[in-house]
């Protein structure tokens, strides 16, 4: 089977070779969710520092 010019086919090495490639995408996608819920975190802690200098200012 291929893909353009990606050969999907390999071969013994199957077994090593797609787990390895599954492993991988599973980790960069925790690695973006992660990233993405650490920006909003930091992002929600920002805005209540802003609201709470806001107030003591007035």
């Amino acid at each position: 089977m291929t893909l353009g010019n990606f050969d999907f086919d390999a071969g013994k090495y199957a077994v090593y070779v797609w787990p390895a490639f599954a492993l991988t995408a599973a980790v960069f996608a925790w690695m973006i969710a992660d990233s993405l819920l650490a920006a909003r975190r930091w992002r929600a802690e920002a805005e209540r520092r802003q609201a709470e200098a806001k107030d003591a200012g007035k």
